[in-house]
Order: structure tokens, then C-alpha cells, then sequence
């Protein structure tokens, strides 16, 4: 009996630590979404640029008009490998929903191509914002541009779905049904920017700001709330605040009791001092 309880206990153990290795990987992938447009522009202002405030403000043709744009600067390995360890993670991302599985998959695919076929080359004028492309680098071409795009739709397409799959698993009157539909909104929204912005905006509007940029950053940002609703770390964070916070106000209580009990059983004249 004591060798097959403990075999039980073992495979509790197991089931734990494999519940926390899914939650790391899916807190994991809400990370690096969320981090990736932060990591890409302050980093690129932070170690390249001449650190002027100009060129800290997204506005105007002085920078890449996308994410994808920064792929020809120097902050350019940050991408990549963002967009790889993304793609891997949501590649080898495993739960029992066929659908959500093959989305993640589908996702994950998208993820790698993007890194490895980057857009074409930004055309940036002269700027005083530092080295935002080598000089020499060579622009993909159309074909590797093409793949871009696609991978790129088909992964916001695939992320959005994925969220509103897991909408429609919450119960109603939920908070986190409000969250999926505030993160799927925000997704679609940022795909018709970037649809008018490829089809309808012209030079002269284009040149007022980075309109793709605006689109893609709204869409990881939009990705990684998601990821972490979903992994709910911010709530466990908030509930351990709590629940840290209710002891503390406990403890102070006790003592606050305990203070006057012992003075209360303190023998008379304890405190006084000799008789002279």
C-alpha cells in the first residue's frame, strides 16, 4: 500500500509540474507578444537612435512605417527572434481542443514565416534619427514580401479566432468574455487600418504617420492581453496581493489583541521601580 501511494503521489506530482510548464509556455507566448513592439521601438531609440525626443514620437516618416520595416535596422535581431520563439512556442502549443490546436499550429507557422521572409525595404528619407538602415542592406523581394503579408493576416486571422473560441468556452457574465470581445475587436480594427491604409490612404497621408505601425502594434498588444486573460497570471498576481494583504491585516489584529491581554496580566507594580 505505501508503494502504491506513493506512486499516486508521484503522479500528482508529475500532473502539477506539467501544469505549470503549460502555464509557463502560455504566459510565455502572452509575454512575447506583448513585449515585441515595446522591445522593437525603445530598443531601436534607446541603443541606436541619437536619443532625440522627435524621433521618439511615431508620427512623420522618419522611422520604418511597421513592425515588419524594422527587420532592415539594426535593432533587427530582436524581431527575428521574437517572431521565431513565438512561433515555436505556439507551434508546440498542446491542449485537448482539436480547433484551438490546429489555429495555434496554423499561428505558430505564420510566426516563423514572418521572421524568415521579411517585408520589402522601408524608403526613408534623410533622418537625424541614427542608423535606421545599414547602409548596403539589399530589400527582399517582392516574392518574400508577398509571404510577408500573408503570413502576416493569416496570423492576426488565426489569433483572433482563437480568442473568440475561447470567448465562447466562458460563462455569461463573465469578466474575461469582456476582455476576448475588447481583444478580438481590437484585432479586426487594427486589420481595417492597415486595409484602408494599403488601399486608399496616398503619399501625402501616408507621410503623416505610420499607420501600419499603428495597426500591427494595437494587434500584439491585443494578442498578448488576450494570452494573459487566458493564462490569468495578472489575476493569481492580484489574488496572492490580496490574499497577502488579508494576513497582514490579520496578524495586526492579533497583535493589536494580544498587546492589551498582556499588559492587563501584568502583576501590579511590575513596571515600578526599587523602593528607595
Amino acid at each position: 500500500m505505501d508503494g502504491e501511494a506513493a506512486g499516486q503521489q508521484n503522479q500528482v506530482a508529475q500532473q502539477g509540474q506539467d501544469v505549470d510548464s503549460f502555464q509557463t509556455l502560455r504566459n510565455a507566448i502572452g509575454w512575447l507578444a506583448f513585449g515585441l513592439p515595446w522591445a522593437v521601438f525603445f530598443g531601436f531609440w534607446i541603443i541606436f537612435s541619437h536619443h532625440q525626443f522627435a524621433c521618439l514620437l511615431p508620427i512623420g516618416d522618419k522611422l520604418p512605417d511597421s513592425l515588419s520595416g524594422y527587420y532592415y535596422s539594426p535593432i533587427r535581431d530582436v524581431f527575428v527572434g521574437a517572431m521565431c520563439s513565438a512561433g515555436v512556442f505556439l507551434f508546440f502549443y498542446r491542449v485537448p481542443d482539436d480547433l484551438e490546436r490546429w489555429l495555434t499550429n496554423l499561428a505558430g507557422l505564420c510566426a516563423v514565416l514572418i521572421a524568415l521572409f521579411p517585408t520589402t525595404r522601408p524608403a526613408l528619407p534623410a533622418s537625424s534619427c541614427g542608423p535606421v538602415i545599414p547602409k548596403g542592406m539589399q530589400s527582399a523581394p517582392s516574392w518574400s514580401a508577398m509571404v510577408h503579408a500573408v503570413s502576416l493576416v493569416v496570423l492576426m486571422v488565426a489569433i483572433a479566432s482563437v480568442i473568440l473560441l475561447w470567448r465562447s468556452k466562458e460563462p455569461e457574465g463573465r469578466r474575461s468574455r469582456k476582455w476576448y470581445n475588447a481583444c478580438a475587436i481590437s484585432m479586426f480594427i487594427a486589420g481595417a487600418l492597415a486595409l484602408i491604409q494599403e488601399c486608399f490612404f496616398d503619399k501625402q497621408i501616408d507621410n503623416l504617420a505610420p499607420w501600419l505601425f499603428y495597426a500591427e502594434v494595437t494587434a500584439f498588444l491585443a494578442f498578448g492581453v488576450a494570452w494573459f486573460v487566458n493564462g490569468r497570471p495578472i489575476r493569481q498576481l492580484w489574488n496572492s496581493l490580496k490574499a497577502a494583504g488579508k494576513s497582514l491585516k490579520a496578524a495586526g489584529k492579533s497583535l493589536a489583541k494580544a498587546i492589551p491581554q498582556r499588559r492587563s496580566t501584568q502583576p501590579a507594580g511590575a513596571g515600578a521601580g526599587p523602593d528607595r
